[in-house]
């Protein structure tokens, strides 16, 4: 397989601030993948609404050596997701966010990529096993903004998600893993990533639960350079790596009301920034009379 090469960097370039903030710029608002062993049932709805905030002030580059960059980035997000149960087999979902991100003298506001797409049952007779299909639409950002909100291209993605129940699920202390697994594919220069997840869930009885998971996205191939805004002759390969640890905690305010607190630190990468991140969500789920056409 034929993969185009970077020239070697000068100097001068290496010098650049933009040489390391461009892969960060260009790397952070990558969408985690959105993989989910659950099922609505016909006719549920649910919402999620929440607030971020993430900062990076380190990058790793291609070969996988930590440096500082030329400054500071940081990023409030304002992200909203919706499902809704369109039959027994059936869920759609839809999320996208409200980005604000800072670095140094460059600043970009505005909403991030579109995800919308539809999950279905893999196993007729229980929940916890699905498969997964999602469009990744950008929503009119510039591709040449320095801190764009996302790679600029369509992308598609599709995965597989299961759950399963740890000590019998009606003893005192259960506790839950799940894993996802998808492909993810752009119509442009970024590469072809795997994206996975593991996940560890301990359930309380008076509805709090502890969570812990590690997230990755690793590139399958090779990617063409892209030139960035900034930066005249250089360019950064569209392709990362990363490993991620999350962590938070969730409790129920009511029915169908519950409120999470989570902590997400980028452990490792290529082509990525560093990111520690700390955010708030509120969901909501209940059950619509019938439909709505």
């Amino acid at each position: 397989m034929h993969v185009n090469r970077l020239r070697r960097p000068s100097i001068c370039s290496l010098l650049a601030p933009l040489c390391g903030l461009g892969a960060l710029a260009l790397l952070a608002a990558m969408p985690a993948s959105a993989t989910s062993p659950w099922m609505r049932s016909e006719r549920e709805a649910y919402y999620a609404t929440g607030l971020a905030f993430s900062t990076s002030r380190h990058y790793w580059d291609r070969s996988g050596r930590r440096h500082r960059s030329g400054c500071r980035t940081r990023q409030l997000e304002n992200r909203h997701h919706f499902e809704y149960g369109l039959s027994y087999y059936h869920t759609l979902f839809l999320s996208v966010g409200l980005e604000t991100k800072h670095c140094g003298g460059a600043a970009s506001t505005g909403l991030g990529d579109l995800r919308v797409g539809v999950r279905g049952r893999r196993d007729p007779f229980r929940n916890g096993r699905t498969w997964e299909v999602l469009a990744i639409l950008p929503t009119g950002y510039s591709r040449t903004e320095r801190l764009r909100r996302g790679f600029g291209e369509p992308g598609i993605e599709a995965g597989i998600a299961s759950l399963y129940r740890g000590q019998g699920m009606d003893t005192a202390h259960t506790w839950d893993w799940e894993y996802g697994a998808a492909l993810r594919y752009w119509a442009g220069p970024p590469a072809p990533q795997f994206v996975g997840h593991l996940k560890w869930t301990w359930p309380r009885d008076d509805g709090t639960r502890r969570f812990l998971a590690l997230e990755t996205e690793l590139a399958l191939d090779g990617a063409r350079p892209e030139p960035l805004a900034g930066s005249p002759g250089e360019a950064v390969r569209a392709r990362h790596d990363l490993l991620r640890l999350r962590a938070g905690i969730s409790r129920r305010l009511a029915p169908g009301w519950r409120l999470r607190l989570e902590a997400t630190r980028t452990l490792w990468g290529r082509n990525t920034g560093e990111r520690y991140s700390l955010g708030v969500v509120l969901s909501h789920h209940w059950q619509r009379p019938g439909r709505w056409w």
